[in-house]
């Protein structure tokens, strides 16, 4: 059985499309948690009025606390062999489920579909299919490393894949404000034999019309930061072949906001992440470093008061907002 986890919080625009297409799989052997994650819009009822008219649907209600709170509870009490992941504004092709178990051999811990970007203008069309990966077959451990610490997509999102219970026995989501897709499915990645991957387009993404700011947070940078740093760490202990053009990355991205940091006087979050540029640098063990990578040899506080020097250091401003 395959338990599907669908976090839903004021979605009532899109949660009935979700679910319809979710009981109308071709694929009929799952569950369907639906967690509310405290809406105040009428989602609550929407998924209520679904749950009296299919045994399989759970709703279950819970105090708003973000969406990896949601996906946690809904992990919690999943029952199936397999787990499935959707945002409750996005939906499936009726055969998803089918196509995904027909992969899903006994060598294999999951399964990762192609998915296709959807248009909200008060009907479903296509816009353009994903072309992060163009393949279709298996790949092992080692394979899906390489695939990570080259930042394929399909290593950074949970959904559009069906996984095997057992990968997620001890993972659980971070409380972050970005990025805890991919810092889970590092965690996953550890455990898996091999993975299979097709290229039909079977998670249908909705954009939506209004959407959300394509500035991100201060605080979405940090936590994309953090997932960086546990990807380099492994690195460093596993897979020492990647751990020097991810310290280029990691210390790249880091500049940014370091300067975003200084500008906000946000000195202690910069001498903190000063510390771990640093460690990341020293460890890293860079042939040809650049002056921005030389210079943290220094003490932190002179590093603080550097990068106000122009020219010198990553200079394109991220794209933040408080």
């Amino acid at each position: 059985m395959i338990s599907v986890i669908v976090p839903v919080y004021n979605i009532e625009k899109y949660i009935e499309h979700c679910i319809l297409s979710i009981i109308n799989q071709t694929y009929s052997d799952f569950e369907l948690l639906l967690i509310n994650d405290g809406s105040t819009d009428s989602s609550y009822e929407i998924c209520k009025k679904w749950e009296d008219s299919d045994t399989r649907i759970k709703v279950i209600s819970k105090p708003n606390g973000g969406v990896s709170s949601a996906r946690n509870l809904g992990l919690d009490i999943a029952s199936g062999e397999y787990l499935f992941f959707i945002d409750g504004d996005d939906s499936l092709t009726p055969d998803c489920f089918e196509k995904l178990m027909q992969r899903m051999t006994p060598d294999v811990d999951f399964v990762s579909a192609e998915y296709q970007e959807v248009a909200d203008e008060g009907f479903y069309v296509t816009i353009n299919a994903s072309e992060h990966k163009n393949f279709e077959g298996i790949l092992n451990q080692k394979e899906i490393f390489h695939d990570c610490y080259n930042f394929k997509f399909y290593t950074k999102v949970v959904w559009a894949k069906l996984f095997r219970k057992e990968l997620w026995d001890d993972v659980r989501f971070n409380h972050m404000l970005y990025s805890e897709d991919t810092y889970a499915m590092f965690q996953v990645i550890e455990k898996v034999r091999k993975a299979a991957f097709i290229q039909d387009p079977l998670y249908l993404y909705l954009q939506r019309s209004s959407g959300a700011s394509r500035y991100l947070k201060l605080t979405a940078h940090a936590n994309y930061l953090e997932t960086l740093l546990l990807m380099y760490q492994k690195a460093l202990k596993q897979y020492p072949e990647y751990k020097e053009s991810l310290a280029d990355f990691y210390n790249g991205y880091a500049y940014y906001i370091l300067k975003a940091y200084q500008l906000r006087h946000k000195r202690k979050e910069g001498l903190a992440l000063i510390k771990n540029m640093q460690f990341v640098y020293k460890t890293s063990e860079t042939k040809n470093p650049s002056f921005s990578q030389k210079i943290l040899v220094l003490p932190k506080g002179l590093i603080y008061l550097l990068i106000s020097i122009k020219n010198k250091f990553p200079s394109d401003d991220p794209e933040i907002i408080d």
